[in-house]
Formats: C-alpha cells, sequence, structure tokens
C-alpha cells in the first residue's frame, strides 16, 4: 500500500455537444497547453448495498491502468475537490483486505460489492506555466456506466487536475473561461454521478445548519453531528500512520464528542449517554495511547537537538526505545479499530448523528435552557482553582487543565445559540489549556522516561535528562498561569449566562 498522494481536482458537467474552448485567455498569461495521447479506461467500483462510500465522498475501484484504488475526502470546501488517493496491492475481483480495512469507518458492518463499471474515453491535455513547470491536466471524460439490471447510459465530465504544488487560485481563469463556455462546475465525482448523483446518494452524516432561534435540540443535533463526523472521517488516516496529525484529529473528536454528550447530558437519555461515553473513552484509550508517544518523540527530539548537554549519540537508544513502543501501541490500536465492539460503536455514533435521543425539554429554546449547561463546568473550574496554592501537586494543575478544556468545549457547542459571547469565553479557556499544556506534557513524559529507564538501565542516565530539563521547563507554567487565568475569570466573559 503506497503513502496517500494528495488529488485535487475541480470538476465539471457538460453536455455531450460540448465545445471545449482554447483557453487563450489563460493562454495569454504565458501558459502553454499540449495534447496527450488519448486513453480507454475500465474500471469497477465496489461499494455497500446502501452507497456508503458514495455518501462520505470516498471510492475502492479496480482501474485497468491503475489497479486497486481508495480515495478518501481530504477535506477542504474550496474550488477544488480535495482526496488522498492510495494504491493497494492486489489483482482483480476482490478487494483487498488493505483497502476494506482502510474504509471500514465508513463500510462499518456492511460488507463491500460491486455496485458500477465505469468505461471511459479519456482526453487529456497538459497545462504547463510560463515557467515551464506542469500546473494541471484537463480531462475530457466521455463515460459510459454500467450497473446490474439498468440500462447502459452515458455523460461527459471534464476535470482540471492541479499538479501537486500548483497553486489552485492559477487556475481560476481556465474555470472561468469553461464555465462562461457552459460548463457546470461541481463537487460529484464520477462514480457517485453513476450512482444517482448527490440527490440519488446522499450525505450519511449532514450536518443540520441551525437557524436564527433553534430548540436546545436542533444545537445538541448539530453539535453530535459534527463530531461523530470528525472521528470517521479521521480513521483511514490514523489507519496510513503517515501524519500524527490525523491521529490527533481522530482522537479530538473523540474527546469533542464525549464533552457533548456531558454537556448535553441533561437533555439526553441518560443510560443511552453513559453507555456511548464508556465506549468513546475505550476508543479513546487506544488512540491516546500512540498520540502520547506521537508527542513524547517530538518533544524529545526537539530537546535532544537543542540542548548542547544532551549528547546524540546516547540520546538514539532511547528514542529508537520509544520508537519500538510506539509500534506495539500501534499495533493494539490497529486490533482495536478492527474488532467488533468499534464496528458497533461507530454504528451507533452514526445512528446518533442522525437522530440522538432526548428528553422533552429539549424541545425547548436554546438561549433559554443551554446557558446554564454551559455554566456547570465553570463552577467546577472555578472551584479547584481556588484549591490551588504553592504546593499543589502536577495532576491537581492537570485536573484544572482539563476542566479548562470541557469550558471550552460547552461553549463552542451552545455558540449557535448564545453567539459571540460564548465564542469569547471558549478563547479565554483555551488560553488556559494552551498554558498548563506544556506542564502536562512534563507530566506525562516524565512518568514515560521513567518507565523506559526501568525497562533499561543502559537509557536510565539520558532519560533522567531529559526528565529534569522538561521538568525545569515546564515550572514556569505555574508562574504563567495566574495571570491568563485573571484575565479569563473576567465577569464580563461569563454575562451571557
Amino acid at each position: 500500500m503506497t503513502s496517500p498522494k494528495l488529488e485535487r481536482e475541480v470538476k465539471f458537467e457538460v453536455h455531450d455537444d460540448f465545445e471545449l474552448p482554447t483557453l487563450d485567455e489563460f493562454l495569454a498569461e504565458g501558459a502553454t497547453e499540449r495534447p496527450l495521447p488519448e486513453r480507454e479506461l475500465d474500471a469497477q467500483y465496489y461499494d455497500t448495498h446502501d452507497f456508503r462510500l458514495a455518501r462520505w465522498g470516498c471510492s475502492v475501484r479496480h482501474r485497468s491502468d491503475q489497479g486497486w484504488c481508495v480515495k478518501i475526502p481530504a477535506g477542504g470546501d474550496g474550488l477544488a475537490l480535495a482526496r488522498d488517493e492510495v494504491l493497494v496491492d492486489g489483482v482483480g475481483g476482490t478487494p483487498p483486505d488493505a483497502a476494506v480495512r482502510l474504509v471500514s469507518g465508513f463500510t462499518r458492518s456492511a460488507p463491500l460489492e460491486p455496485v458500477v463499471r465505469l468505461r471511459a474515453t479519456r482526453r487529456p491535455r497538459m497545462i504547463v506555466d510560463a515557467d515551464g513547470s506542469e500546473l494541471a491536466e484537463l480531462v475530457d471524460d466521455l463515460v459510459t456506466v454500467e450497473r446490474p439490471d439498468r440500462p447502459t447510459e452515458s455523460f461527459r465530465m471534464l476535470e482540471v487536475e492541479l499538479a501537486d504544488d500548483a497553486d489552485v487560485e492559477r487556475v481560476t481563469t481556465i474555470v472561468d473561461q469553461l464555465v462562461s463556455h457552459g460548463a457546470i462546475h461541481t463537487r460529484c465525482t464520477k462514480v457517485s454521478r453513476a450512482l444517482g448523483g448527490p440527490a440519488g446518494v446522499g450525505t450519511e452524516i449532514l450536518i443540520p445548519e441551525v437557524g436564527r432561534h433553534p430548540t436546545a435540540r436542533e444545537v445538541a443535533h448539530a453539535a453530535i453531528a459534527r463530531s461523530v463526523r470528525q472521528v470517521i472521517l479521521g480513521l483511514p488516516g490514523v489507519r496510513l500512520g503517515d501524519d500524527p496529525e490525523d491521529l490527533h484529529r481522530a482522537r479530538v473528536g473523540v474527546r469533542r464528542l464525549r464533552s457533548d454528550l456531558r454537556t448535553f447530558g441533561p437533555l439526553l437519555d441518560t443510560a443511552w449517554a453513559a453507555d456511548l461515553r464508556t465506549e468513546l473513552r475505550w476508543l479513546g484509550g487506544a488512540l491516546g495511547a500512540v498520540r502520547d508517544l506521537d508527542v513524547l518523540l517530538t518533544k524529545l527530539a526537539r530537546t535532544v537537538a537543542d540542548e548542547p548537554a544532551i549528547d546524540d549519540q546516547q540520546a538514539a537508544p532511547l528514542l529508537a526505545w520509544f520508537e519500538s513502543e510506539r509500534v506495539a501501541r500501534r499495533r493494539i490500536l490497529t486490533a482495536t479499530l478492527d474488532s467488533r465492539r468499534t464496528t458497533q460503536l461507530l454504528d451507533e455514533l452514526v445512528a446518533a448523528s442522525v437522530d440522538p435521543p432526548t428528553a422533552p425539554q429539549a424541545d425547548d429554546p436554546a438561549e433559554e435552557i443551554l446557558p446554564a449547561l454551559a455554566r456547570k463546568p465553570w463552577r467546577r473550574l472555578e472551584q479547584a482553582v481556588e484549591q490551588l496554592d504553592a504546593d499543589s501537586t502536577n495532576e491537581e494543575i492537570h485536573a484544572v487543565r482539563i476542566l479548562a478544556k470541557r469550558c471550552r468545549y460547552a461553549a463552542d457547542v451552545v455558540a449557535p445559540a448564545v453567539g459571540r459571547p460564548a465564542r469569547g469565553f471558549s478563547k479565554a479557556m483555551a488560553r488556559i489549556q494552551d498554558c498548563l499544556g506544556d506542564l502536562n506534557d512534563a507530566v506525562v513524559i516524565g512518568a514515560q522516561l521513567r518507565e523506559a529507564a526501568m525497562a533499561d538501565y543502559e537509557i536510565a542516565f539520558v532519560a533522567g535528562q531529559l526528565s529534569g530539563i522538561l521538568d525545569y521547563r515546564a515550572r514556569h507554567t505555574r508562574t504563567d498561569f495566574w495571570p491568563i487565568w485573571k484575565a479569563a475569570a473576567e465577569k464580563g466573559l461569563r454575562n451571557w449566562w
């Protein structure tokens, strides 16, 4: 399986008689174009019976010139449709296990099966910028759709696929010319178009819009759907393991969802919310075990590089020890993601994002109910800070950071009903969270360094050095915290409740 390659395409629907313009306006800017050989493509697409992949903007296919390919949405809502493209080894006929696992967060308990075959005559041309660099490939595809028990149909689609380092703004002239000649800009993929388009395929998790005067249920529904979507979209990157930020985003999604369930707890079915939070804590633990080592390795590598007192050669075995530990924890995480328990949890999350079970009072106006829900974590934070003094333990200070994070998340989810005041309060809580972050990292990393030193005495000395340096740096957090807290505790930030 290859590392993901970011694919950025601007897509257009055109009628069969559409005449491709010569792009004179764009070429006048110094660019050139050259035709490329015409190609015949034959791709078999696989999906679940209810098109779960297409509903997420994802695809699994086997194409004549490429073999197995998985495309995963990569975020962004601009001009170009961005997806990560991953090539997977395997022969045609049955999707390889690696491909099936990669999209299992979308498919869950539903198996993949052949759903549509697309044969395309592709007429491409390369657009070269004035400096000679390849800017984009303009593709004109005439597609024939073959679906079981349905008549054969065809459609035509244009794509402007940007080169790896090309700026999407550079092709706006091309886009404008195509649109002015009748092309219709779309974010619909060919396979989605073949399956009926957005109206026919739909979206599995649709984040509902929150109006000016929503009910509490509408705000809770939108928040839960948003967090569930973040979790599921992050899982392919977690499995690939190429970018630690994918794991971070998925973990944050789990934390936010747990916080959402806590914040809206009085408005939700109590037993249902408690069970779901328990399962999310389990999944978050598996994600956190690997994420903690990502943070540790980054901090240790930076400290080794910055500190002359640390010998690089002595530090190398320590870093290697943690790298091997990370590999072991990733195996556990992969087994967790492959488990039936995770599949059942994801099914429950999707159901929650569609119709969360709420109590009758959730139908009351949000502005009357939600501010009080955000007030509760603030009171706990205020009480925890009042207990701090010069002798407070790192664990007590870390508890303040956790409570500040809960206040921030609570303010974020009620902001649609409260507006700007809640967002200002959230930013103040984020400053507390950031301030205490170094201290938390030092505590967590210190414990892991002690574990490493006990496991291998040969790395104990450098582990002690690094632990001391990180602890010394983190001590300043105690002094830095108080002015930040004083500003965050201003009553004006809480006048919305």
